[in-house]
């Protein structure tokens, strides 16, 4: 629902109908080699995205086109790979109940076994190395502990953390400002993300992230 801006381009997509079509572009036209590729499902850069059709209902292109309109619309392209690939993540919850769930497992494990035991455990990650992750592809290789995609679950958790700020009644009414003004800050820029925390919500980055494992003790 966006009003035409004279000499503003639509944003375009590149819907391939194979696999190695898709792998092939990416790999010409980003920064990614084609093994890198290979483990991805869509691409936002730039002003376009790119996947292959997979099914009516694949929640790949809700995805990236957030990630398009997060960008390219409302400028926010900044935070770290855990805001871009949180809310990306979040806002595909909303329409596919499949991820929801896969969101709400990852935080339910840190609410019922806390910080430091999910930490030990591989499911869940502190958010002063989260928040720094450069890429949560591309940091994250091959399984956890428990068997499940590293990456996968990597992106999961930032829709854990997106949903926390989105829905606890203690974050829920400065959520998006919060978001908004992480977006417009530099990537993995650590220091502007704790002073955002201390000022939409009065705590520390350590305390966040106890408000977070203590709302997925709550959620339903």
């Amino acid at each position: 629902p966006f009003d035409d801006v004279e000499g503003q381009r639509l944003l375009p997509v590149f819907l391939f109908r194979t696999r190695d079509q898709y792998i092939e572009f990416v790999a010409q036209n980003t920064s990614m080699d084609a093994s890198q590729a290979a483990r991805s499902a869509g691409v936002a850069s730039g002003d376009w995205y790119a996947t292959t059709y997979e099914d009516p209902k694949d929640s790949t292109h809700i995805h990236e086109l957030t990630h398009q309109v997060f960008g390219n619309r409302l400028l926010l392209r900044g935070g770290g790979s855990w805001l871009q690939e949180g809310v990306a993540v979040y806002v595909e919850t909303q329409e596919y109940r499949e991820e929801a769930n896969k969101v709400k497992n990852v935080g339910r494990r840190v609410g019922k076994d806390g910080i430091a035991e999910a930490t030990e455990n591989g499911d869940f990650v502190p958010f002063r190395r989260f928040f720094v992750m450069p890429s949560l592809l591309l940091s994250n290789e091959g399984q956890t502990q428990k068997g499940n995609n590293a990456a996968g679950q990597a992106y999961d958790q930032a829709g854990a953390v997106i949903r926390f700020v989105m829905e606890d009644k203690r974050t829920r009414e400065q959520g998006f400002d919060f978001i908004r003004l992480v977006g417009s800050q530099a990537r993995g820029d650590l220091p502007a993300t704790e002073a955002a925390i201390r000022r939409f919500f009065g705590v520390t980055l350590e305390e966040f992230e106890e408000m977070y494992a203590e709302f997925w003790k709550k959620a339903r």
